[in-house]
């Protein structure tokens, strides 16, 4: 099990559709084998670290609290100047887990960082203003800096900031 899903990561090909949906349901009926997918995703391989990220990622959608045991471990990893490719990945999945409170000073911090920094990749900056929505909420100072953030950003952003940031906007208002 755990052998073919690593030889479908390390491998050259894409993933397929059937293949994804196969690895997803393997991991979420195995949960040991999450541990080493965790630890692929901040591999060196950039590569490996996109495929691992689409697996965890669908993993995410139906089984955000299996990350729990490795937020914190996903947050030191943004902290440590990663690469795109690791923050991009990181914040895909993170944007369907609901933190615990111990883990959003950091993962407010480095949002709203990654959210300001126009250098960043859209993808970085969407992902990020998701996870601030799901933390935001019980934070109301922080809810409204939120909105004034992307209320300003959006007639410049992207059309994917854009459509992102009106999603978000709706959601807090």
């Amino acid at each position: 099990m755990k052998n073919e899903i690593l030889k479908i990561i390390c491998s050259n090909d894409s993933i397929t559709k059937d293949e994804l949906k196969n690895m997803v349901l393997l991991v979420s009926k195995n949960p040991e084998i999450l541990k080493d997918l965790i630890t692929l995703l901040y591999h060196e391989n950039i590569r490996a670290v996109q495929k691992t990220g689409l697996i965890l990622s669908e993993l995410a959608i139906g089984n955000p609290d299996v990350f729990l045991p490795y937020a914190q471990l996903m947050i030191k990893k943004l902290i440590e100047k990663p690469t795109d490719a690791i923050k991009r990945n990181t914040l895909r999945i993170l944007q369907y887990v609901t933190l615990p409170k111990k883990h959003h000073d950091a993962a407010v911090d480095l949002c709203f960082k990654y959210l300001i920094n126009r250098n960043e990749a859209v993808a970085i900056q969407v992902f990020a203003m998701t996870v601030l929505a799901g933390i935001v909420e019980e934070y109301p100072e922080l809810k409204n800096e939120l909105i004034l953030i992307l209320e300003d950003r959006m007639p410049n952003g992207s059309a994917g900031f854009q459509s992102r940031a009106r999603k978000t906007l709706k959601q807090l208002t």
